[in-house]
């Protein structure tokens, strides 16, 4: 297993994540993060981010991939772009802010991306449910939040690794 170095912490870095998908070849991505960056982000939403998904954003701050589409458990989605966890106009504090001075609440899951509609992209932090599942939200519905959202698959290295370029 790989890892990456930040202040002399070790965090694992799967080969999937570091390896595929590099900070190149992602526009527009945000300032660097640190771990100290994400321990914040946690303490903020009380959450433990998963590994992956760390790994992920130390190299990528956000941005938008090189790729448009998701191979979901049941479907083919789109992505346009992941939201920066720190730094940028529009990043997941701000984000989850808005959201909740609409009445929005997501307990125990965090933004992270959105899709060619504005739909989002939500990854579940509660131990108690399926750990670290994403889902996508349908913002434009007018069901509660948990009746809109659609099963993606099961971690954030899948997500990433189920990434691909439809012409």
């Amino acid at each position: 297993m790989l890892t990456t170095q930040d202040n002399g912490q070790t965090v694992p870095c799967l080969p999937i994540i570091c390896n595929t998908i590099n900070m190149e070849q992602y526009a527009e991505t945000q300032q660097e993060l640190t771990l100290n960056d994400i321990k914040e982000i946690e303490k903020e939403f009380g959450v433990d981010i998963p590994q992956d998904m760390k790994a992920h954003y130390l190299q990528n701050n956000g941005g938008f991939p090189p790729y448009n589409r998701i191979k979901a458990d049941k479907y083919i989605l789109s992505i346009d772009g992941f939201i920066p966890l720190k730094y940028g106009i529009c990043n997941i504090s701000k984000l989850s802010a808005d959201y909740q001075k609409s009445g929005l609440l997501f307990a125990n899951m965090l933004p992270f991306a959105n899709d060619e509609g504005g739909n989002i992209y939500l990854i579940d932090l509660d131990h108690n449910r399926l750990y670290g599942s994403i889902y996508l939200w349908f913002s434009e519905s007018d069901d509660t939040y948990i009746d809109n959202m659609l099963y993606v698959c099961d971690s954030f290295a899948h997500f990433i690794s189920s990434m691909f370029e439809d012409n």
